[in-house]
């Protein structure tokens, strides 16, 4: 199991991912979710919880991202928001 810093450290590395490649995968993927593991997509779904069940059927939840992908998603901070206090209260 990886430690809280370094689970951070990775999605905050996925989140930049998502953020340098935003324009090419919101040409490919509008409005689905995506699951970005390290510096790439592995899954695309319809919804967030479906992202987040079948992910977790072969990865360790922590250690991938789930991004709405969307041309607003740039503008909706609070996403994120959300999830670093998701982190923090499961971690802390």
């Amino acid at each position: 199991m990886e430690t809280k810093q370094a689970m951070i450290e990775n999605l905050e590395r996925e989140f930049r991912y998502y953020l340098q490649h935003h324009q090419e995968l919101v040409q490919k993927y509008s409005g689905k979710f995506l699951v970005i593991k390290g510096e790439g997509v592995i899954g695309v779904f319809d919804s967030d919880v479906d992202a987040i069940q079948k992910t977790s059927e072969q990865h360790e939840l922590g250690t991938f991202l789930v991004q709405w992908c969307s041309q607003r998603s740039m503008a909706d901070p609070c996403r994120q928001i959300q999830t670093d206090s998701l982190l923090e209260e499961d971690f802390a």
